[in-house]
C-alpha cells in the first residue's frame, strides 16, 4: 500500500436521512444530511457524497473511498429481536436495510468506516448486536443522554480504552463529549470491541471492529462540537487520512 497522497480527492459517502420537509411545494419527501457532517469532512479536504438507499450497496461503494454512517431516527426494534418501546421513533425500513448492506460491503472491502450516533447503533445491529431503546430507563446511573438543548457543548466524559485507536487519535484516555441520543448499544456485536464507556454507568460510547483496518464508531456527535474540541477534529482528520490511504490502494477507483 502506498503512502497517502495529499493531491488525491478523497470521496466520503454519507448516509442520508429521508424526511418530509415543508417547501414551496408543500410537504416534500427529501433525502437529507445535516450540514455539520459536510463541514467537518470539507475541513479535512474530503469531498462528501450523499448515499441514498439503493439495492446494490457494493455498486454505491465504487464511488467513494470511505463511508460515514450518520445519525437520525431510531432503528426498527424487530431487527434486533425486540418489541417496540413507547419512546422508539418511527423507523425507516429502507434505510435500515441499506445501511446493513452498506456496512457489510464496506467491511468486506476493507473500506474505512466512521459511524456516528445512530450510525454506531446501525453498525452494531447489522453485525448481530442489540440496543437499549431508552437509556435513561434501562441503564442504571446513565441519566439523560438526550441533551439536544446543548448540542455543541460537552455534557459528560467518556473513558477510552488505553492503547485503542481512539485514545491514540485524541492523545488521552478521557474525552469530554456532547450527547444527543436516547438509545445505545446493549449487547455489542461479535467482533466489535468496546473502547469507550460513560464512567458513571458503563454505557457503551465507542467501539471499533477488531478485524477491520479502520472502523470506528462513537455515540456522541463530533461533527457539531464547537471549534477544535478534541472530540471532533482529530477524529475526522484520522478518518479522512484512512480514506486517502484506501484510495491510494486502488488507484483505478481514486482518479
Amino acid at each position: 500500500m502506498s503512502d497517502p497522497s495529499p493531491d488525491r480527492p478523497v470521496r466520503v459517502g454519507v448516509t442520508a436521512w429521508l424526511r418530509t420537509l415543508e417547501t414551496h411545494l408543500g410537504p416534500t419527501a427529501m433525502y437529507t444530511i445535516q450540514t455539520p457532517y459536510v463541514s467537518a469532512l470539507r475541513a479535512e479536504g474530503a469531498v462528501p457524497l450523499l448515499l441514498i438507499p439503493v439495492t446494490d450497496a457494493e455498486a454505491a461503494l465504487d464511488a467513494v473511498d470511505g463511508v460515514l454512517l450518520s445519525g437520525g431516527n431510531d432503528l426498527e426494534p424487530s431487527t434486533y429481536g425486540a418489541e417496540r418501546h413507547p419512546r422508539s421513533q418511527a423507523a425507516d425500513h429502507e434505510r435500515d436495510a441499506f445501511e446493513a448492506s452498506l456496512a457489510a460491503a464496506a467491511i468486506a472491502a476493507g473500506m474505512p468506516i466512521l459511524a456516528i450516533c445512530r450510525g454506531m447503533q446501525s453498525l452494531n445491529v447489522a453485525l448481530g448486536g442489540s440496543l437499549h431503546q431508552n437509556v435513561e430507563e434501562h441503564v442504571d446511573r446513565a441519566g439523560n443522554h438526550d441533551r439536544v438543548d446543548v448540542p455543541g457543548d460537552p455534557v459528560h466524559t467518556v473513558v477510552l480504552e488505553p492503547g485503542s485507536r481512539l485514545a491514540a487519535i485524541f492523545g488521552t484516555d478521557v474525552v469530554s463529549v456532547n450527547s444527543m441520543h436516547h438509545q445505545a448499544i446493549a449487547d455489542p456485536a461479535p467482533g466489535l470491541r468496546v473502547v469507550g464507556r460513560h464512567p458513571e454507568s458503563g454505557l457503551v460510547e465507542a467501539v471499533d471492529l477488531q478485524t477491520h483496518p479502520w472502523c470506528v464508531a462513537v455515540q456522541w456527535h463530533p461533527e457539531v462540537m464547537a471549534g477544535g474540541a478534541p472530540g471532533r477534529l482529530g477524529l475526522f482528520r484520522a478518518f479522512v487520512d484512512a480514506c486517502r490511504t484506501f484510495a491510494d490502494s486502488r488507484p483505478e477507483l481514486g482518479n
